[in-house]
């Protein structure tokens, strides 16, 4: 389960996640999309090629396996 800015919810639409893939509008400029799929590199990757037009809400672990590789991302800067 993710929140996606109007930017990124083209990205779903044309090309779904998942054949069960289910849309909600919150407002003009997001959605929630929820889908079952695998934890694999290339949703990790599809994640981080949306950068801040994405949010994962759910399932708890990627969300917290998201948030740690942004962290480490960002001490590579410092």
């Amino acid at each position: 389960k993710a929140r996606l800015t109007s930017f990124a919810c083209t990205n779903v639409i044309e090309m779904p996640l998942s054949k069960f893939q289910k849309i909600e509008k919150i407002n003009d400029d997001e959605i929630i999309v929820t889908a079952d799929v695998r934890d694999t590199v290339d949703l990790t990757h599809w994640i981080f090629s949306l950068g801040s037009n994405i949010t994962v809400l759910e399932p708890e672990f990627l969300k917290q396996n998201i948030a740690q590789m942004i962290i480490q991302m960002g001490e590579n800067y410092k």
